[in-house]
């Protein structure tokens, strides 16, 4: 049975940005590429470069996705809010294309764009819901690495096939990642198996050469060699299995202390990787570092299911150590290599909160100190906010828990 094609009429404006495709796609692969590299360039330039070979609606679509998660909240004075007309065209194209049956690789990056869209700039729950909603269509679309059929299509290029697995990958770290607002609830996606491969090197891919030989595995040790969406990759594995460890209290406990000290160790060998990474590449710090200092920090909370008198005692001596460390990393973020504010990853902010919210709960039993570390990490959170309003968002509630004084560590 042959697939219906996506022939569903566009919005004016939305025909105008296919007009000017290579200005949007250049500025995406930009700004947002590099910090989460899904969409191979060569395959889509080739998309959209045949004047012979009108652009399905898809591809349209996708380009009005990519126009969309690159705005700035100071791009427009008169445009402020990220409940735009440009969101909400977006979100009904999306449906419209379903509705008609439109099964392609290009409507699930779309997806996948928008609910990155709607993390970074705190619209919920609809981020929520649209990052199921791409785990679902990826399953459907046979791209799950279990399913040899949808993964490594026998008439699919090698380069197809790392565009889909890093589809797959994409959504998962999606999935992990807003669990870190209510870690007790389930993932979507199903758990990686420790033999799927990982995203390639990222310089390969953009270039268009996928060497199946060099691929790694969720069980390779990180290395530098490995591109940066693999590492991301691994960092949103290690918060998983942070989840399930935190959520786990039905098991021995000798065994459940030891597991705990097993993914510190883990975790902390990923975060010291990525500054070596930033040494040699003089790189800004990265979203990976980010997700790994909240899986500590979600690993070591004290305010987790158990309440005992020794694990309290010992979060509090973790999650002190854990959120200076994450101060200092500010540090670099802003003495660092110049980077724009736009080419920021809306994967920073939690991280930045997270450590917030302990100070705010050691300011009692370290005084001035905590609140200086705050203090930074607020400026922090102001920077991220001129790029992702969710920074905005979080700034307020630290606000709310200061002047409610919610907060406390009890730490005897």
């Amino acid at each position: 049975m042959e697939i219906p094609k996506s022939i569903i009429p566009l919005e004016p404006y939305t025909k105008d940005r296919f007009q000017r495709a290579r200005l949007v796609a250049e500025r995406y692969f930009t700004l947002a590429h590099p910090w989460l590299p899904i969409i191979s360039k060569r395959l889509f330039y080739d998309l959209i470069s045949n004047p012979l070979k009108p652009p399905h609606a898809d591809t349209v679509l996708l380009l009005s996705c990519m126009d969309l998660v690159t705005w700035l909240p100071s791009d427009s004075p008169t445009e402020t809010s990220p409940k735009s007309l440009s969101y909400a065209a977006a979100k009904r194209s999306l449906l419209e294309d379903e509705i008609i049956g439109a099964f392609t690789i290009q409507h699930l990056h779309a997806m996948i764009l928008v609910a990155l869209y709607e993390l970074g700039h705190g619209i919920y729950p609809a981020a929520y819901m649209s990052i199921g909603a791409c785990v679902r269509y990826g399953v459907a679309l046979g791209i799950h690495p279990r399913n040899a059929s949808g993964l490594n299509e026998p008439s699919s290029t090698l380069l197809e096939q790392e565009e889909r697995r890093r589809a797959w990958w994409a959504m998962l770290i999606l999935d992990r990642f807003v669990l870190l607002g209510c870690p007790t609830r389930s993932p979507m996606a199903p758990s990686p198996e420790l033999d799927d491969l990982l995203p390639s090197d990222d310089v390969e891919y953009d270039q268009g050469t996928i060497n199946r030989d060099q691929l790694s595995t969720l069980s390779s040790q990180a290395s530098l060699k490995m591109g940066m969406l693999a590492r991301l990759s691994q960092a949103c594995y290690l918060l998983g299995r942070t989840f399930r460890h935190t959520n786990d209290t039905n098991v021995d406990e000798t065994f459940h202390r030891e597991e705990a000290m097993q993914l510190d160790r883990t975790i902390r060998a990923l975060i010291n990787l990525s500054y070596a990474e930033g040494a040699v590449r003089r790189m800004a710090v990265c979203a990976q570092t980010g997700i790994c200092y909240s899986a500590l920090m979600t690993l070591h909370d004290p305010k987790s299911s158990r309440t005992d008198p020794e694990h309290i005692q010992n979060a509090f001596a973790f999650s002190k150590s854990i959120a200076e460390e994450t101060s200092d990393n500010t540090l670099i973020f802003f003495n660092g290599s110049p980077i724009s504010v736009d080419n920021l990853s809306p994967l920073l902010s939690h991280w930045a909160y997270q450590a917030a919210v302990i100070f705010i709960r050691l300011s009692r039993a370290t005084g001035e100190e905590a609140a200086q570390r705050l203090g930074m990490l607020k400026t922090k959170l102001r920077v991220l906010s001129r790029r992702w309003k969710t920074a905005d968002a979080y700034l307020q509630i630290l606000e709310a828990r200061e002047v409610m004084g919610m907060d406390a560590f009890v730490s005897s």
